[in-house]
């Protein structure tokens, strides 16, 4: 069933997928398109003036690397890392290494 709104059409079974589920070839399909072209342009956006970026995990290395990438050659680049231990408090650190090397 579709639904129009607004310009948004929203589909129980979309022709083509608009994410990566997990699976042993996750990373391989990250270089076929439309990801391709999607991780591009998210590379693009991080090289900006002034870019912010706000995220809640880093579960996925060719993410972190492209995040980590502008951390280290953008120097307008903000980061904003939201991340909760278990206790469901806020985990504070210094490093990045705790949130990149994994």
């Amino acid at each position: 069933m579709e639904k129009l709104f607004r310009k948004i059409i929203q589909k129980n079974k979309p022709d083509n997928h608009l994410i990566i589920y997990p699976s042993s070839e996750k990373y391989e399909s990250s270089y076929e398109q439309p990801y391709f072209e999607m991780m591009s342009r998210f590379q693009q956006a991080l090289r900006k003036e002034e870019t912010l970026l706000i995220v809640i995990g880093f579960g996925d290395k060719h993410i972190r690397n492209v995040v980590l990438e502008a951390v280290n050659q953008n120097p307008s680049f903000q980061l904003l890392i939201v991340n909760y231990n278990r206790e469901g408090r806020i985990y504070k650190t210094d490093s990045l290494k705790d949130f990149f090397l994994k």
